[in-house]
């Protein structure tokens, strides 16, 4: 579908000097509702947001569908930089922790924003949390970017933070990132992440929720449209490592001795891995089998074609943050490979509805989505809100909006609304959707 906004290879320091224009006249850009100022649910109302969520998408995807869940008030509160509650980390059960929900706990953000399923991985941060806390003599508490990133904050007696540790991709004492947390608060003002949450529309939207609640029926039709191995209960492209399979590639792969230049700048060549991938094996192997080069897709053979597909991508100091450069490099690649493969554009505004279809245009002939998302980056080297991401599945009933992606390797439901609005606020420099046939 293209780009939001006009394209260029946004480095740092022009991103920088942006967003601080945008801070001196963000009173005419659109009304800021800070997060200090919300107003928080009660327990009751978010145990009702997410069972709303269990009762419809999650009864009818393939990795919960059957399944007996309910919501624990367990919860795990959620913080900006700023130390502002506006969400919850709520565990889903089915006799033990099968994974968690993200509920707002205000009353105008969002209801929802992602779904995770892996076994006890709630009980796994909160541990991580309490060791932390316990070696460090500091507390603790779980700083939320949404839609998939979480950062473990440790504050002294004074309340001032003291050490960072990302948790997005994996729990471990080698993801600290303080230094990078320092940088980026000094040159922007980390509460500028949040600055697009609370809205008028989100407030009444809950409420709606609230209002039906004991009165819902499941007349609604479903709007549902996925890939194949969706359907069919299959991983997305199951890579085969250490005894695990994988949704898709993961960047970090690509690590070595800690955080290499491939990992941090490597979502675009593992979307292009992805959706190259998928056509050749799943969608029709007589017409784009020469995509993959391999017949299997255990680890070191996928290896060799991220990296393949990495030197075609060529990511720039901050990545592929170009749609157009994305598809004229995926498109070359193919041509070299003697496949015909062409991106289909669509001239529409990017709103829900057309976002949406041509999402479902795309899912409809079995060719996965690659969504770009250029919010203000992210303080890690695998960011979500500067990153590259394949869409495999669209889900709405009476406008809970939901899509699954492949990152980081791992299957991820998020919420599509507050995808979009990352996308096209005014803290965003662009992003967009493409398929290939």
């Amino acid at each position: 579908m293209g780009q939001k906004k006009t394209e260029s290879n946004f480095l740092l320091f022009l991103l920088i000097t942006y967003l601080q224009h945008q801070k001196r006249k963000s009173g005419s850009l659109e009304k800021v509702q800070l997060l200090k100022d919300a107003v928080l649910l009660c327990e009751k109302d978010i145990l009702t947001l997410a069972h709303h969520h269990i009762h419809h998408y999650l009864k009818e995807d393939m990795q919960t569908k059957g399944k007996e869940i309910e919501a624990s008030s367990d919860f795990i509160p959620l913080y900006d930089f700023q130390n502002n509650h506006f969400a919850y980390m709520v565990p889903l059960v089915e006799e033990g922790e099968i994974g968690y929900i993200v509920v707002g706990a205000i009353e105008d953000g969002y209801d929802c924003y992602e779904v995770f399923i892996k076994e006890n991985i709630v009980k796994e941060i909160k541990s991580f949390m309490f060791y932390l806390s316990k070696s460090s003599n500091l507390s603790t508490q779980l700083v939320y970017l949404p839609s998939t990133s979480y950062v473990i904050q440790l504050i002294n007696d004074q309340g001032i933070p003291q050490k960072y540790f990302d948790i997005s991709y994996h729990l471990g004492l080698d993801d600290e990132i303080t230094d990078d947390i320092h940088h980026y608060h000094a040159e922007i003002g980390l509460e500028n992440l949040y600055k697009h949450i609370r809205k008028d529309d989100n407030k009444k939207r809950i409420n709606n929720i609230l209002d039906r609640h004991g009165n819902e029926t499941s007349d609604h039709e479903i709007d549902e449209v996925m890939l194949s191995t969706e359907r069919n209960s299959r991983s997305f492209v199951p890579i085969y490592n250490n005894n695990v399979y994988s949704y898709g590639g993961n960047q970090t792969w690509w690590k070595d001795e800690g955080k290499s230049i491939k990992s941090i700048r490597g979502c675009g060549p593992v979307a292009a891995a992805n959706l190259t991938y998928y056509l050749s094996i799943i969608t029709n192997p007589t017409q784009y089998g020469e995509l993959y080069a391999d017949e299997t897709s255990n680890y070191h053979e996928f290896m060799k074609h991220m990296d393949v597909l990495y030197e075609y991508i060529a990511p720039r100091t901050y990545g592929a943050v170009s749609v157009s450069e994305f598809v004229a490099n995926v498109e070359q690649y193919a041509s070299d490979r003697g496949v015909s493969l062409h991106a289909v554009w669509r001239e529409a505004s990017f709103t829900v509805e057309s976002t949406a279809e041509y999402i479902k245009e795309g899912l409809n002939l079995n060719s996965p989505i690659a969504t770009l998302n250029l919010s203000i980056p992210k303080i890690t080297g695998y960011p979500y809100q500067w990153h590259w991401m394949t869409i495999t599945k669209y889900w709405n009933k009476n406008e809970d909006k939901w899509i699954v992606v492949s990152t980081w390797g791992q299957r991820r439901i998020i919420n599509y609304n507050q995808h979009l609005d990352a996308i096209t606020s005014f803290l965003s420099v662009g992003g967009g959707f493409m398929y290939f046939k």
